[in-house]
């Protein structure tokens, strides 16, 4: 899994899923990589947020959210999301194997999570990145594992209800995290798979773009924001 920064214009950062603790990091414009490998063993899901010069990892059992310094190589904080699922098949999306999901957009660092026990209700915790702690939480009534994947622009969670469609997937479901309620989308905003799986989504405040993860293949949209 891939994830581009958010913030700085260091290049993208790229994990091989849970087992891996290799990192590796590709720079522009010559698209040079650069490999870290990890000291402490976290068996994470694959969504990730690079903030500066930290790596966020999700451990995959504990519920907790870690930050990890690229520089130093040292685990520098950590954070339980209390609620989370993180067993089961509470799985988030319909997508995959996974209970988390990271967005970070121009307002903050947001964990869209599963409920554990509750498959009618996503949590959202937004993070202090500097304090690693919660600053608040939202459960949204939205039965999330019928959605194939989210993304969150300018405090607006947007989830993605077919992530195989070639001409265009309706985006029915928005809510506002700051106004606290649901808002309508355009019939004519769309999401399209062109390659008909597409299993991660990220938004790049920096460079107003969507990227994706379309079935072993990376695309990224442009966005009017």
């Amino acid at each position: 899994m891939w994830s581009n920064n958010t913030i700085t214009r260091r290049g993208s950062l790229i994990t091989r899923g849970r087992e891996d603790l290799n990192v590796v990091i590709v720079e522009p414009p010559a698209k040079t990589c650069n490999c870290f490998r990890l000291t402490k063993k976290l068996t994470c899901d694959p969504p990730s947020v690079s903030i500066d010069q930290r790596f966020r990892l999700l451990p995959h059992y504990s519920g907790v959210c870690c930050s990890y310094d690229l520089t130093t190589r040292d685990l520098t904080g950590s954070v339980r999301l209390y609620g989370m699922a993180h067993s089961g098949d509470d799985y988030l999306y319909s997508t995959g194997r996974g209970y988390v999901d990271l967005a970070a957009d121009e307002t903050g660092v947001w964990v869209i999570y599963a409920a554990a026990g509750d498959h009618s209700h996503m949590l959202v915790a937004r993070l202090d990145t500097e304090m690693m702690s919660v600053t608040g939480t939202w459960s949204i009534a939205v039965r999330h594992a019928d959605y194939g994947n989210g993304f969150v622009v300018c405090g607006v969670l947007y989830l993605v209800h077919d992530e195989t469609a070639r001409h265009g997937a309706a985006l029915d479901f928005a809510y506002d995290l700051h106004d606290r309620r649901h808002v309508e989308v355009h019939p004519d905003v769309t999401f399209t798979s062109p390659y008909q799986l597409t299993t991660a989504l990220a938004y790049n405040a920096r460079d107003q773009r969507l990227y994706a993860w379309d079935n072993g293949n990376q695309l990224t949209y442009p966005l009017l924001v």
